[in-house]
């Protein structure tokens, strides 16, 4: 099915998304994966301490020694979802829009060296 420009465009604004959460785009592929690997990081700390508090190998564990061992909940890291585009496209022609109603450029300096 071969689709117009149009509709491209109509599904790229639907699927497409941008990161809205206020810091810049490399740094948020670096700490993505940084994030991940803390949390991660973390929980096999917390084992290996409940581990090495056990009186008995890892191999007679009970289930009192398991339950020891897996009693704090995991630290857990997701990341915010990003904006799909179409909503901050709108977001930024409604902030134009404002802009232009309020007298635009010109009434913003006209204000400013007013004295």
């Amino acid at each position: 099915m071969k689709r117009t420009p149009q509709e491209k465009k109509q599904l790229s604004y639907a699927k497409d998304r941008r990161n809205t959460y206020g810091e810049a785009p490399h740094a948020a592929r670096k700490w993505i994966p940084r994030r991940k690997a803390l949390r991660n990081r973390a929980n096999r700390h917390r084992q290996e301490l409940a581990l090495r508090q056990l009186p008995v190998r890892f191999d007679e564990l009970d289930e009192q020694g398991e339950s020891r061992m897996f009693q704090h909940a995991p630290k857990y890291w997701r990341k915010d979802p990003d904006e799909p585009l179409r909503m901050v496209i709108e977001r930024k022609l409604a902030g134009r829009r404002r802009f232009q109603e309020a007298g635009g450029r010109r009434q913003l300096l006209s204000w400013r060296y007013s004295d």
